[in-house]
């Protein structure tokens, strides 16, 4: 299983940096120099993660290094709008790759932690933790985009969020 989850995960940190730099046109020299230098901390800390995860051998630590990515790819986010013209496409991008990164990665890893760890083990505590963690860091920042009237101009951006939202239910601790 870690085997097949690794060129997995690695592919979603991967495509999150390539496709957090998309544009509809061609961009210009200077444009390609700014998406470079905007993204270059967030490939960075992507690839640490996608190192640690590999280096995991447990459903749970997976989990938790699935979900750090996510809080990465959630701070860039939050930069992103704190900027006075928040790129609407990026955040469109940026948002599709935490859903991608949720449903394919963290979601299977936690299926099958729940299906290993007992309940009233320390697992299962550190399991809901995760699961908590995710779901409250998820909603957190879906709030916070929902509620900035300057992001409710693009519809690229709503169905992005909504994608990303549908995720929530799966994410919550199962209650045993």
């Amino acid at each position: 299983m870690k085997t097949n989850l690794i060129p997995l995960v690695c592919f979603v940190l991967l495509s999150a940096f390539a496709d957090a730099q998309s544009t509809p046109r061609t961009p210009m020299l200077a444009d390609r120099i700014r998406m470079i230098q905007v993204n270059h901390a967030l490939l960075e800390d992507l690839l640490d993660h996608g190192i640690r995860l590999s280096d995991t051998d447990t459903h749970l630590g997976r989990a938790a290094e699935c979900r750090k990515a996510l809080v990465t790819i959630g701070g860039e986010v939050n930069r992103t709008v704190e900027q006075p013209a928040a790129d609407l496409d990026r955040l469109s991008e940026l948002a599709d790759q935490m859903t991608q990164l949720t449903t394919e990665g963290l979601l299977p890893t936690l299926e099958a932690a729940r299906a290993q760890i007992r309940a009233g083990s320390p697992g299962a505590e550190k399991l809901a933790k995760i699961e908590t963690q995710t779901s409250d860091d998820l909603q957190t920042l879906l709030t916070g985009l929902t509620l900035d009237p300057r992001l409710n101009r693009s519809e690229t951006l709503r169905i992005a969020l909504d994608r990303l939202r549908s995720t929530l239910p799966s994410v919550k601790p199962v209650e045993k």
